[in-house]
């Protein structure tokens, strides 16, 4: 979804399936980050599989000025 003003602390979580736990522990290029409008990154992570569980994990995206939203 594209903003049309700065977004602001956007931080990003690895969940356990949609509206799961949080997947720990797991190391990111990047988290609590600013977006200008228009700009997009690509930000990778690195986790155990076993710390997943069996559901497939979800990426929940949010931030001091982001709705949030989750993505499978």
């Amino acid at each position: 979804e594209k903003g049309e003003v700065v977004a602001l602390l956007v931080h990003l979580r690895l969940t356990r399936g949609s509206g799961g736990e949080e997947i720990l522990p797991i190391l990111w290029d990047d988290n609590y980050f600013e977006l200008m409008p228009g700009e997009s990154r690509d930000i990778s992570a690195a986790y155990r599989n076993r710390d997943a569980g069996t559901e497939a994990p979800a990426l929940e995206v949010s931030g001091w000025n982001v709705s949030t939203g989750t993505q499978q």
